[in-house]
C-alpha cells in the first residue's frame, strides 16, 4: 500500500514495475494485495486518487487541470469523468457545493 500510495501523482504506475520493484510477480501481487485488503492494486490507487482529488478540491484554488495532475492523470477530461464515476457529480461541481464561504 504504501508503496501506492508514493505513487499517486506518477501517471505511468503499473502493476508490472511495482511488482519488479517487490521482486514478486504481478499475479502473485495482485491475489496477494486482494487478500490483504479486499480490493485490487489498481483500485485502491484509484480510490486514492479520487480521496485525494476530493481534500485538493476543498483546500486549495487550484484548477482542475492542476488537480489532475497532482493526482497522477494525463488528461484532465479522464479525470473528469473518473471522479464523475466515482461521486455522481463533476469535480467543479463537487467544489463548489461543499466548500465553505469565508
Amino acid at each position: 500500500k504504501e508503496l501506492i500510495e508514493i505513487s499517486l501523482a506518477n501517471p505511468y504506475f503499473s502493476i508490472d514495475a511495482l511488482s519488479d520493484e517487490l521482486g514478486v510477480s504481478a499475479t502473485y501481487l495482485r491475489r496477494e494485495f486482494r487478500a490483504a485488503f479486499q480490493t485490487s492494486p489498481i483500485r485502491y490507487l484509484k480510490d486514492l486518487r479520487i480521496k485525494t482529488a476530493k481534500r485538493t478540491l476543498l483546500s486549495t484554488d487550484h484548477t482542475i487541470a492542476k488537480i489532475a495532475e497532482l493526482c497522477g492523470y494525463t488528461s484532465t477530461s479522464y479525470f473528469i469523468q473518473d471522479f464523475h464515476k466515482a461521486t455522481g457529480e463533476s469535480p467543479d461541481h463537487y467544489r463548489n457545493r461543499l466548500r465553505i464561504s469565508p
